[in-house]
């Protein structure tokens, strides 16, 4: 399975990103997964509704098993990590890294 790992954070403060990005990557890690990427949409970026249309285009190009990995820490999820297959496209606004 190929994982990629999106996630969109407004704060100048990384700290609750870096435990995103760490949790989804230990979760990836602990079923095997390849990471093939990762995306951030951050700042005023992360606020709107689009999605990364090179994340979408790259998760199209692979050619086994893909997964989308999304963490989410709120009040009405907490530790929530969500799998998606499918990422319909939307406007660009993204760092890849």
């Amino acid at each position: 399975m190929c994982a990629f790992i999106y996630d969109r954070h407004a704060p100048t403060s990384t700290v609750i990103l870096d435990i995103r990005l760490n949790r989804c990557r230990a979760y990836a890690q602990s079923r095997s997964w390849e990471i093939a990427g990762t995306w951030l949409d951050l700042g005023n970026c992360a606020l709107g509704h689009h999605r990364p249309d090179d994340l979408c285009a790259a998760m199209r190009l692979e050619t086994g098993p893909v997964v989308c990995l999304v963490h989410g820490l709120g009040p009405s999820r907490p530790g929530r990590l969500a799998q998606r297959r499918h990422a319909p496209p939307r406007q660009p606004c993204r760092r890849a890294l």
